[in-house]
């Protein structure tokens, strides 16, 4: 097996912002052309679940069917004019291992986020909402630690060492946080910080779920030059991998058939 899935929060910081493109392009992607994910299920996961069993065993045939595996999902990569890079296997392999919670065709990253937000807070039996359970990864944050003694120590001692203790406790509370933060590389954050270039990865998604899409296309949708649409559809490919020469163009003599997202 060659694809395997890094740690959660083991990310370098570089990588963040390439991981958030690729989310927003892929839930782009998915808008357009929602088969992108049951064809993904229906070709790669036998392989993979063949793989995945041959190894555990030790069979003899275990490195052939992690070939197999390997081939299916580039070819289903291939296929849909996707990134041929590490993050996409990723992102893959999760999808196949994330089922979502509602039953929609997504994506993994969009699977976790429906599972984070279809977390019920419940009540405790009492009915007392200060009781309140929150079923979420990150619980509240709480933070205790021994009062005032007036035979050990000065009140001035006292709120000193109470205010080192909670900047320790609140310290160790936060880097899971952070390193979620980092490892999901937060699609609000990005859209927020580069609305530009989130418009650039829906125009690449445009192109490769749409071959037939013509940039005259994208370029009367969104108002812009067709030399900025160019670039910014090259832009949003360099940034994920993607070589320019595998931008899919449009087929002459046939009509373009844009769909909504």
């Amino acid at each position: 097996m060659t694809a395997v899935i890094p740690p959660d929060g083991q990310l370098p910081e570089e990588n963040v912002f390439r991981l958030a493109s690729l989310r927003y392009f892929l839930r782009v992607y998915r808008s357009l052309r929602p088969e992108v994910v049951s064809e993904l299920q229906a070709r790669v996961i036998p392989p993979y679940r063949e793989s995945c069993l041959a190894h555990m065993e030790g069979t003899p045939d275990a490195s052939r069917k992690a070939t197999a595996f390997q081939e299916a999902l580039e070819m289903w990569i291939l296929h849909f004019g996707l990134p041929n890079t590490f993050d996409m296997k990723v992102e893959a392999i999760r999808t196949l291992l994330t089922p979502s919670p509602s039953g929609r065709l997504v994506f993994w990253w969009d699977s976790a986020l429906e599972i984070v937000k279809s977390a019920v807070e419940e009540t405790s039996p009492g009915g007392d909402p200060s009781e309140r359970v929150y079923s979420h990864p990150h619980p509240p944050f709480t933070f205790s630690a021994v009062g005032w003694t007036p035979s050990k120590e000065s009140i001035d001692q006292a709120r000193r060492r109470l205010r080192k203790e909670f900047e320790r406790a609140l310290s160790e509370h936060i880097e899971p946080w952070r390193s979620a933060e980092r490892a999901g590389g937060d699609l609000d954050a990005l859209l927020k910080r580069e609305p530009i270039h989130a418009r650039h990865l829906s125009w690449l998604a445009f192109k490769q779920a749409c071959p037939n899409l013509a940039l005259l296309e994208i370029k009367a949708r969104f108002k812009c030059s067709i030399d900025s649409v160019r670039r910014g559809i090259h832009s949003a490919a360099d940034c994920l991998g993607l070589p320019r020469e595998s931008i899919r163009e449009a087929r002459r003599g046939r009509k373009p058939h844009p769909r909504s997202v």
